[in-house]
């Protein structure tokens, strides 16, 4: 019994040092060194969009990619990067298929000289991407419960 009574003792001795110790060393606020300002904001990685007016192309997307003609723009926004890089975004609502826009955007990188980089055909989305001159077009359609959506990304690289 005394060698329990004892092992207590000692754990609440060694208990008390340790708090005592933590607490010492814990530095109040005003103890603490200075950091300069500058040093501890962290640079913004994500870009800053810009919106467009649905009648208008974003800053930097170009005329020449095509959208479908009438069609109901639900997306339309630019951006430059911390690097200094170009964003362009424009989604729209089709009227026809998922299949058939991937088709035609295929179309549209392979005649325009975009080498293909990357394609994907699921059911529920289907993407085109294609680099040319320092810059990527990626064309994502996909359809909700309502309607067919299109994604056109313009990105400098």
């Amino acid at each position: 019994m005394k060698k329990i009574l004892l092992a207590i003792i000692v754990v609440l001795i060694l208990m008390l040092i340790y708090w005592v110790v933590a607490v010492k060393l814990k530095k109040n606020p005003e103890q603490q060194p200075a950091v300069n300002q500058t040093q501890s904001e962290e640079k913004s990685t994500d870009p800053v969009f810009e919106y467009t007016q649905s009648d208008k192309l974003p800053a930097g997307f170009p005329s020449f990619i095509p959208i479908e003609k009438d069609a109901k723009i639900t997306q339309n926004l630019s951006a430059v990067t911390p690097e200094g890089k170009n964003i362009a975004v424009r989604e729209f609502v089709s009227a026809i298929s998922m299949q058939k826009n991937y088709e035609l955007y295929k179309k549209f990188l392979t005649d325009n000289g975009y080498l293909l980089e990357n394609e994907i055909s699921e059911t529920e989305q289907k993407i085109v991407s294609g680099t040319k001159d320092g810059y990527r077009i990626r064309v994502r359609t996909y359809k909700t419960a309502e309607e067919t959506l299109v994604t056109v990304n313009y990105v400098q690289m």
